[in-house]
């Protein structure tokens, strides 16, 4: 059991990543997509989605981000 949770997490950071930069490219595009065609595409409200754009604008960016792009993760550095 304890696999199989572990199996289902990591799968699920793959697919937020995957998730992240797909939203990325539709906002890339020429012409890009709108935030309310992104909302109804994934079944959100478009604000939501024009937030979790400006987070990556920020830097929030999936777990497994490194992993599907082919990066190293970003260095941890602690105190």
């Amino acid at each position: 059991m304890a696999q199989a949770l572990t199996a289902s997490r990591r799968l699920a950071e793959a697919l937020a990543a995957i998730d992240d930069e797909l939203l990325i490219a539709a906002r890339n595009t020429s012409p890009a997509l709108s935030w309310r065609a992104l909302g109804a595409l994934l079944d959100r409200h478009w604000t939501t989605v024009e937030e979790r754009v400006s987070k990556f604008d920020q830097g929030h960016r999936a777990i497994k981000r490194g992993w599907l792009l082919g990066t190293p993760p970003p260095r941890m550095d602690r105190p």
